[in-house]
């Protein structure tokens, strides 16, 4: 996912994008076109700011549900790939077979991934990573509105 993502802010706004469009092509407003996409940017960073502050917050709670030595590890790389199989958590934290599952165990009991139903293999998600990472934001602030017509435009 890209962090810095100005579609979600192009959306909750798109009547106001498209006036600063037409805008732009009937009153060369380009600095209002800026105006515009410079507020989504800030909004949009501050929106993965708060994503990113939110997702150290859940990983250090996660450190404190688990005890193993590979916690730090396997949390890590949760947050990376928050679904997962006993087969790939094996590979990517470089364990045997027998020990990810013991380790997707010890995640389960600790309510930080659960099942995914109706998949194909047994695989896990970890939902709190995916509902910060992906969810969508309208928290937006209003953007300045249009300025109506003057005479001596073009």
């Amino acid at each position: 996912m890209p962090w810095l993502y100005m579609s979600p802010y192009f959306n909750v706004f798109k009547k106001e994008y498209f006036a600063h469009l037409h805008r732009v092509s009937t009153h060369n407003d380009i600095a209002g076109w800026l105006r515009f996409c410079f507020k989504g940017t800030v909004a949009q960073a501050q929106d993965a700011t708060r994503r990113c502050e939110a997702l150290l917050a859940l990983k250090q709670e996660f450190a404190s549900r688990l005890s193993s030595t590979r916690a730090p590890q396997i949390i890590d790389q949760l947050l990376v790939y928050p679904m997962l199989t006993t087969s790939t958590l094996a590979k990517q934290i470089g364990v045997a077979y027998n020990t990810a599952k013991s380790d997707i165990e010890a995640l389960l009991e600790a309510a930080i991934v659960e099942p995914v139903k109706d998949a194909p293999h047994k695989t896990y998600i970890a939902r709190d990573i995916v509902r910060i990472a992906y969810a969508e934001r309208f928290e937006f602030p209003e953007p300045e509105p249009i300025q109506a017509h003057q005479p001596n435009d073009r």
